[in-house]
């Protein structure tokens, strides 16, 4: 029997963290998902019928961390071709490097931080509904293919769970490009606050410092403009609670300007590691989550919550 794997970081495709709005809150009377994304040369084009939500990021990095690289599932789970199949891979050959994630519902549900039980069953389906309906168009150059990012059996009496990812998931879970997303870090951020560091992590290097301002930071939650400024008001104080959020993570730095309309952001270099309320070893240095924030961007202290699977 294998022994069970402590999962610590996804190795996420850069074009899936860094893409603006992908996994974005809820707009009224918004669900249909047609955006592009360029990425050096790759051009990222994403369809959904039913755009997949904040939760369904914690779900989605939790299955990319089952996958490996030390979680790798066995050589004979490539066997399971029906699945892979439904990836709708355009070159056979890309079909060879795809990877089957075979595990349960109970581990999945207790790496996003939920109980097993009832209603977080139903929002498991449904967020690997979303998921599974997510249609990836790559083109770069003259070469296009299309793909859907996974496909999953469920099996409901014994809770066994069968995932195969895309070929480009695949690629950097193995190795090739990705943006290391820590688990421990997402499970300390609220849902908002998740969404940011994906597209951030993927954005902002260790020893790299960026400015941003407020307005573009929006539409990685929110792609859709306010319909009113009662909203654009509400967007605007959950967006700078999830930035102060971020900024008492170990090894993150976050400050706004006089006028709250631009943030800087800086990363430390090496690997962080965040346990909330204990002073914790980064790069060297001994520093705590509220130390990490610049005291000139004090707010009132931001709710913590743990990873949720809440639809």
């Amino acid at each position: 029997m294998r022994d069970v794997q402590e999962l610590t970081h996804a190795r996420m495709e850069p074009a899936i963290a860094g893409f603006p709005g992908l996994f974005a809150a809820r707009t009224a009377g918004v669900d249909v998902l047609d955006a592009q994304y360029q990425l050096g040369d790759i051009e990222l084009r994403m369809l959904a019928a039913h755009r997949p939500r904040p939760a369904d990021l914690m779900l989605l990095c939790v299955l990319v961390s089952l996958a490996g690289p030390a979680g790798r599932a066995p050589d004979e789970a490539l066997g399971d071709f029906a699945l892979v199949c439904a990836l709708e891979c355009a070159p056979p050959a890309a079909r060879v490097g795809t990877i089957v994630v075979k595990t349960s519902r109970a581990r999945v549900l207790s790496e996003c931080g939920v109980r097993d039980g009832g209603s977080t069953r139903k929002a498991l389906r449904e967020s690997l509904s979303r998921l599974t309906g997510l249609t990836a168009i790559v083109r770069r150059g003259p070469q296009e293919v299309s793909m859907h990012l996974l496909s999953y059996s469920i099996d409901e009496t014994t809770g066994a769970l069968a995932v195969a990812l895309s070929p480009r998931l695949t690629a950097a879970i193995l190795g090739g490009r990705h943006v290391r997303l820590e688990l421990q870090e997402m499970r300390e951020l609220s849902e908002h606050a998740r969404v940011l560091y994906a597209r951030l992590c993927a954005w902002v290097d260790p020893s790299r410092t960026r400015r941003v301002g407020l307005d573009t930071l929006a539409v990685y939650l929110w792609p859709e403009p306010p319909s009113d400024g009662a909203i654009d008001r509400k967007r605007r104080q959950r967006l700078r609670a999830a930035l102060l959020e971020l900024g008492r993570l170990a090894g993150w730095h976050v400050e706004q300007d006089a006028r709250g309309r631009q943030y800087t952001i800086s990363r430390l270099a090496g690997k962080s590691v965040t346990f909330a309320g204990k002073t914790v070893t980064y790069a060297g240095k001994t520093v705590t989550p509220e130390s990490a924030v610049s005291p000139k961007n004090q707010e009132p202290s931001a709710k913590y919550y743990r990873a949720s699977m809440t639809i």
